[in-house]
């Protein structure tokens, strides 16, 4: 379906309602600076399940109103939302946001560059996260060939979340897996950060960007975390699916 789109900016919605102002305003602005630079740059919301207020930012007579091609659909999971954005896609690349976390202005010019360079498709990575609102801090990401990155870390931890920015190809060929909390399962970033390290996709990190990581009382993430929800692979497994040498 890729054409002679360049990127494709998929911000997913559900229940922010007026969150999602600011984060409209951080995707328009980076796309207008890949815009500047010559690149052209589409915009899907892909509304799951939304709210009244979530929707309405891009009916008649909102500021994203003709903005936005609007896909509705009726998941209740955020990495079937992602993958239906994927699907509906028309760029070579794909970025992902979510409806209440924000861009740096240089964030898809940036990634861009960084898979334009690249020998082979790659996932690319803001340098920083700073979560903001219930949770205060900064997390530094560091690319998959980072002499700080260890697979054995990896099954203990997540490294990237999935706000990412990688080549269509990739998203259609690695989809994302269900959630089910309830029974245990879920950190679906986690585990699609894990299937394409091991399936030999290089994630790698555009210095200079930064995504703003909105942190809720009742996110699905702390849900998760306070079940001791896992991802569907087993973290501890004792060998590499990336590098057959190092399997017992």
């Amino acid at each position: 379906m890729s054409g002679d789109i360049d990127i494709t900016a998929v911000v997913t919605g559900h229940g922010e309602g007026v969150l999602l102002g600011p984060t409209l305003a951080s995707l328009c602005e980076a796309a207008d600076v890949a815009r500047g630079q010559g690149l052209s740059v589409e915009c899907i919301a892909v509304l799951d399940r939304a709210s009244d207020g979530t929707r309405a930012m891009f009916g008649p007579g909102a500021p994203m109103d003709g903005a936005f091609q609007v896909e509705e659909v009726d998941f209740g999971d955020q990495g079937l939302t992602r993958n239906h954005g994927a699907s509906k896609a028309r760029g070579r690349y794909v970025a992902m946001l979510d409806g209440d976390d924000l861009w740096s202005f240089n964030w898809l010019s940036e990634a861009h560059k960084l898979c334009q360079a690249a020998p082979a498709p790659v996932i690319v990575h803001p340098e920083f996260n700073i979560f903001f609102e219930n949770y205060h801090g900064t997390f530094v990401n560091i690319p998959s060939d980072s002499e700080l990155f260890d697979d054995d870390a990896f099954r203990a931890f997540n490294y990237w979340d999935a706000l990412c920015f990688a080549d269509r190809s990739i998203f259609l060929d690695h989809p994302y897996e269900r959630r089910d909390i309830a029974n245990g399962f879920a950190l679906e970033d986690w585990h699609w950060g894990w299937e394409t390290y091991c399936a030999g996709v290089e994630h790698v990190v555009a210095p200079d960007t930064v995504h703003f990581k909105r942190r809720r009382i009742r996110s699905q993430s702390v849900e998760a975390k306070a079940r001791r929800a896992l991802p569907p692979f087993h973290p501890f497994q004792r060998y590499s699916w990336h590098d057959p040498a190092k399997q017992d």
